[in-house]
């Protein structure tokens, strides 16, 4: 098969620019990538939709149209998908998943670029299965288009013990392979994904080719955030991500302040314990919050602050809350990429990985 393309920070635009010309076509004049929203809302997909985009939008000789559809779009996010040169576009609708019912409604929203004569090769995006249903629909819709689809989670490789049990883990992941077997083009989201997909889809006779992504790092000065020269004086750990009771067996979020809270009781012995020690942590219900700092006592034997707060969507908070923070923990048992850690290297904090991550 070859090694895969990988398309380091800063370039991943280009790099994707020009392997679609490669492997799709030498006309490039229009990519149409779909996303349920333009910015971290639902999850780490959309985040890394935006990301993606910018970085599509700024490619260097550029010489395509690049639209964005979401479900909707306000003013100040089509304000920020422009300075990127990137055509953001929303269908309206304030749902939360962009799925083939909305097959019609995105060709009328493309309708006078879809009849332009001078438009020879469409190029749709989608992620996973998520908005890669739509992909392939309007690429089977548009005469001569083709589907490009992202790779950003294995079902088949977590599903099992997430729920401790998986009456339909099979048939997701059967209906996964589906879609990525009928794209024109796979790209999978880091090496672990990049491994698993190209294992799934082996045994096919006709399968597209699959190649790998390493997303761009952030840039923290992007939310007025700067960095720190020196680790903070007061020691703060920082947890974010799907961190509800729902998701701790693959999340483990339970395990890092278990964890931070035995080496505060282990410093409190030995008189090592750094000043002001804070728990941080992003994306905790309100409901939830006093199991968590019933269970950081229990294992402490003691009380520390706590800096504990809901999955929130606005970005400048969250880099700055991250940048400031002494470490960050991402122990998921199994994690396809992981934004959480590579946001940590961006800020550059130290960052705690389980061995199960892309």
């Amino acid at each position: 098969m070859g090694a895969p393309s990988v398309w380091p920070a800063g370039h991943a635009g280009w790099g994707f620019a020009q392997m679609i010309e490669k492997k799709l076509t030498t006309e490039l004049p229009l990519l149409v990538v779909l996303a349920s929203a333009w910015g971290p809302k639902h999850g780490g997909i959309n985040a890394f939709n935006v990301e993606w985009c910018k970085s599509l939008g700024i490619a260097p000789d550029r010489h395509f149209d690049l639209i964005c559809i979401c479900l909707d779009a306000s003013e100040a996010e089509r304000v920020d998908a422009k300075n990127c040169h990137v055509d953001l576009r929303g269908l309206g609708n304030a749902g939360k998943d962009l799925d083939v019912s909305f097959l019609q409604a995105t060709l009328d929203l493309l309708q006078a670029e879809l009849q332009q004569p001078s438009v020879r090769d469409v190029i749709w995006i989608g992620h996973d299965y998520q908005t890669g249903p739509l992909a392939l629909a309007l690429r089977d819709a548009q005469e001569g288009s083709k589907a490009v689809l992202f790779n950003h989670i294995a079902p088949g490789a977590y599903q099992s013990f997430k729920k401790g049990h998986s009456p339909g883990m099979h048939d997701k992941s059967c209906e996964q392979l589906a879609l990525f077997v009928k794209a024109d083009l796979c790209i999978a989201v880091g090496p672990m994904l990049h491994s698993h997909l190209i294992d799934s889809l082996s045994t096919y006779l006709a399968k597209p080719p699959i190649e790998m992504v390493i997303p761009g790092l952030l840039e923290a000065s992007e939310f007025n955030v700067s960095l720190l020269d020196t680790a903070p004086t007061n020691c703060t750990a920082f947890i974010a991500g799907r961190l509800s009771a729902e998701d701790d067996r693959i999340k483990q979020g339970r395990l890092s302040v278990s964890a931070f809270a035995h080496a505060i009781k282990q410093a409190n012995a030995t008189h090592a314990l750094k000043l002001s020690p804070k728990l941080r942590m992003r994306g905790v219900a309100e409901s939830e919050q006093s199991e968590i700092t019933q269970l950081f006592e229990k294992h402490a034997a003691s009380s520390i602050a706590y800096d504990l707060a809901d999955y929130k969507e606005e970005r400048e908070s969250y880099v700055r809350d991250l940048a400031s923070s002494s470490f960050a923990l991402m122990p998921s048992w199994h994690e396809g990429f992981g934004l959480v850690a590579w946001e940590a290297i961006a800020c550059e904090v130290p960052v705690v990985i389980g061995q199960q991550s892309g």
